[in-house]
Order: C-alpha cells, then structure tokens, then sequence
C-alpha cells in the first residue's frame, strides 16, 4: 500500500502548465476530459491545482492528448544542463532577489513555484524563438 501511495505522490502535476497546454493547443475542458478519459469537473480540478496527483490513466491521457512524454508532463523530463544548474542553485539559497526584493525560498512551496516559473519561462522563449523563425522565414 505504501508503494503505491508513493507511485501516486510521483504523478504531481502542474495544473497550470496543463492549462496552458490546452489552450495553446485551442481545445476546451470537454474535449481533454473525453480523450483522458475523466471528468470535466476532475480535469478543471487539476488545471486550477486542487488536485495534483491524478490517476496514471488521466496522465496517460494527458500525455497522448498534448503529444508529449509522460514525464514532461510530470516534470521529470531532463531539462537542459543550464536549467539544471539554475534549479540546482534556486534549491540551495536560502533567498533569491527579484526587483530588489528577497524572496524566501526555504519555503518548498515557494521553491517550486519559481522552478516551475523557471521551466515554463524557457518552454515560452523557445516557443517564441519558433514564432520568429516562422515569421522571417
């Protein structure tokens, strides 16, 4: 039992992240909730981050859904090496400074919401790298 209470805690996932996969990809609620093969209601829960461990089927779902790897999706994918000693750095501050201000990072919540602001900040400037490229060629 304690396996798989431990399988399930490894299913954490970004309800924003998934948020912003499916708009960016123009689908509604109802369409991912048919594909992923759960609620509509279930899936809103998610995406606003009352429920972070979703059954491995949901993931699944997800996964096949948004055409992207489970483990991108559970942000276990291998960022690149500069990402890595980013995050490697965030985890071991005490305090990082944004506009002047301290921001406490010994707070795990805190931590993983800037790792997480760190992930989706990159994901957005490749996909705006793209754009340009799209837009000059």
């Amino acid at each position: 039992m304690d396996k798989l209470k431990n399988e399930k805690a490894e299913l954490q996932v970004s309800g924003e992240y998934l948020r912003n996969l499916r708009l960016k990809k123009g689908l509604t609620l109802e369409q991912v909730a048919e594909v992923a093969g759960c609620s509509v209601g279930y899936l809103s829960h998610i995406e606003r981050g009352s429920r972070r461990n979703p059954s491995y089927r949901v993931i699944l779902g997800l996964a096949k859904m948004y055409g992207v790897s489970v483990e991108e999706l559970i942000g276990k994918a291998e960022p690149p090496i500069n990402t890595v000693d980013l995050i490697e750095q965030l985890y071991k501050a005490d305090f990082v400074l944004y506009e002047g201000r301290e921001i406490d990072v010994r707070d795990e919540f805190v931590a993983e919401r800037i790792e997480t602001g760190i992930r989706m900040g990159i994901l957005w400037a490749l996909d705006l790298i793209e754009q340009r490229k799209k837009e000059e060629g």
